[in-house]
């Protein structure tokens, strides 16, 4: 079972998936990003240190956190071609911290920009703030 009850898991969030497409030669010309999925998550306070030392170096800077339930659909998600969609605002994963318990959770650590929004505007996935 997870540590967090399930009401604590409140926030709608979509997964979008990278999409490269490519020209006749094959070379990449554009990356088009499409909704994947959504999973329901719990929005955690950011943590005092921005940088994370791990075995390969330390990670980017990060601004949000996420905690998900680790499933089906969370076990495929990969930073190098996932992001998340949080009330109109882009999200770049950065770091995933498996679950401590039986893998009964995943933390998602992500990075906004604020010239990167997402093409809904104000009303995103989730209604609550």
């Amino acid at each position: 079972m997870s540590n967090a009850p399930a009401g604590s898991y409140d926030r709608r969030i979509m997964i979008q998936s990278c999409t490269p497409a490519t020209d006749a030669a094959g070379d990449v010309i554009a990356t088009d990003w499409v909704d994947a999925f959504k999973l329901w998550a719990q929005r955690m306070p950011k943590s005092p240190g921005i940088e994370r030392p791990t075995p390969d170096g330390v990670l980017r800077e990060f601004d949000m956190i996420f905690d998900v339930r680790f499933g089906t659909k969370s076990r495929s998600i990969a930073p190098e071609t996932h992001r998340v969609l949080y009330k109109g605002r882009i999200y770049e994963i950065v770091g995933m911290i498996p679950g401590k318990v039986r893998g009964d959770r995943m933390t998602l650590l992500t990075s906004s920009r604020p010239d990167q929004r997402g093409s809904r505007g104000d009303e995103g996935v989730s209604g609550e703030p």
